[in-house]
């Protein structure tokens, strides 16, 4: 009867710790970002001691707005190139010869465009410049540990000059190395169960031993499943004149460590240059006056003018995810961490040297004369002469090139060339020569000899 008792005792024991071991031994959430936390440390790191920061300027492509590609006819589509030569074909007689072939060949490549009016030279604004900034963020790696990352950052790009004319104008595109990324699933399970039972002889009596066990099978099987599908960063800023501010807050498992790009528009003061552009005449044999001196038009580009290097300051600040506990695993939802704030050191980076910001131009002049007394053109009913500034040296070599051939001072329908004051001479036009110049700080115009080419 004893061992009865006791027996009973020991189930009841055995059930309780089963019940209690069930209920109470549940898994880490998945989900969980961390464990423990620790409170900040009180003591603020020096700068750059877990992490630095840095940012180098990437040169744009220039693009030159007043260049057409030309079209001829292998830049139609294929149904009217087949179209086109089925009617060459049949205008072709058999018996045509080589010369033939050769100048219908000849024709396929002209400028389809040529025929068509030009339109105007749009005006330029050259004060606003692009540029594209990669900001680079770097672990120190003597100071943390495996699992330890980056949480949060907030990077300022400051402008180092104190003009008003110079600042931030906008922005187009912010570009990470993350992206929306599928992390699959992450499951977890956990199962405890206790058999047990009471059982003894046919016919117990007084004296028979008696087994205790436990027949009631108790089980239960946790199991968690996360889905993580989202995107890593978060990402906010404020552009103001003179300041970028750029905030990037990760995910579970991100770190904001790694490489991002911004581009970023900067406006600068300006002065206007009027720049000329020449359409030379399409047939010399054409009747039409106007067709025989060519076309020309006036458009205003403004130079950005500035007497230093543009530069801004990097600055921002960090939260470092520290794990002092947990590292060993992949999940993040076992760590004992501690947040760690800090400043990166202050770095000047250099947005625009001066050189880059000088326009250069074309003009034509007479080779032995040192004043500059560029070729200027006076036109009807207006007052004055306005100087003939080319964008290329291309563009400058074109009209030389005609001006030689026409042996005329007069262009389009009013205009009259001059130099120095003077109506220019057929006999004088052999001897110009065309010089480069730059718009420059001062707003004074340097002059650099032409070598021959386009530079």
């Amino acid at each position: 009867m004893r061992n009865t008792k006791f027996s009973m005792r020991c189930i009841c024991v055995m059930t309780v710790t089963l019940t209690l071991i069930l209920n109470g031994c549940a898994p880490f959430a998945l989900s969980r970002r961390y464990l423990i936390a620790s409170p900040y440390i009180s003591q603020p790191p020096a700068q750059d001691e877990y992490a630095s920061a840095s940012a180098f300027v990437v040169s744009n492509a220039q693009t030159d707005n007043t260049t057409q590609s030309q079209k001829n006819v292998f830049d139609l589509s294929g149904d009217a190139q087949a179209q086109l030569i089925k009617s060459v074909a049949e205008s072709v007689r058999a018996t045509s010869g080589t010369a033939e072939i050769k100048t219908i060949l000849g024709i396929f490549g002209t400028d389809i465009t040529s025929t068509q009016e030009k339109t105007a030279q749009q005006d330029i604004d050259r004060s606003v410049i692009s540029k594209t900034i990669v900001l680079t963020v770097e672990k120190s790696t003597k100071k943390q540990g495996p699992a330890d990352r980056i949480a949060q950052i907030r990077l300022e790009l400051t402008l180092d000059s104190p003009a008003k004319n110079i600042g931030w104008k906008s922005w187009n595109k912010f570009e990470t190395e993350y992206g929306t990324v599928d992390l699959a699933k992450l499951t977890q399970n956990s199962v405890r169960s206790l058999t047990g039972g009471l059982s003894g002889g046919p016919k117990a009596h007084a004296g028979t031993p008696v087994t205790a066990e436990l027949n009631a099978n108790m089980s239960r099987a946790l199991t968690e499943e996360v889905t993580l599908k989202q995107r890593y960063i978060q990402m906010s800023g404020k552009l103001t004149t003179s300041t970028v501010s750029i905030i990037q807050e990760g995910t579970v498992g991100m770190d904001m460590a790694g490489n991002n790009s911004i581009n970023l528009q900067i406006q600068l003061p300006g002065e206007t240059l009027e720049f000329f552009e020449f359409n030379a005449p399409e047939s010399k044999n054409s009747t039409d006056s106007s067709s025989k001196e060519g076309d020309y038009s006036f458009y205003n580009v403004k130079c950005p003018v500035t007497k230093e290097d543009i530069a801004f300051t990097l600055s921002g600040e960090y939260l470092l995810r520290h794990v002092w506990f947990g590292s060993n695993s992949i999940s993040e939802a076992d760590d004992c961490i501690c947040m760690i704030p800090g400043r990166f050191k202050n770095k000047r980076c250099v947005l625009l040297k001066q050189d880059e910001l000088k326009t250069p131009y074309w003009q034509i002049v007479k080779s032995a004369s040192d004043k500059n007394h560029p070729l200027s053109l006076a036109s009807q009913g207006e007052e004055g002469t306005k100087q003939l500034r080319f964008v290329s040296y291309k563009a400058a070599v074109k009209f030389l090139d005609w001006l030689r051939n026409s042996k005329d001072a007069k262009v389009g329908k009013d205009g009259t060339l001059e130099m120095d004051n003077k109506i220019i001479e057929s006999g004088e036009i052999f001897s110009l020569e065309i010089r480069r110049f730059e718009s420059t700080s001062s707003q004074q115009d340097t002059e650099k000899k032409s070598r021959g080419k386009d530079i």
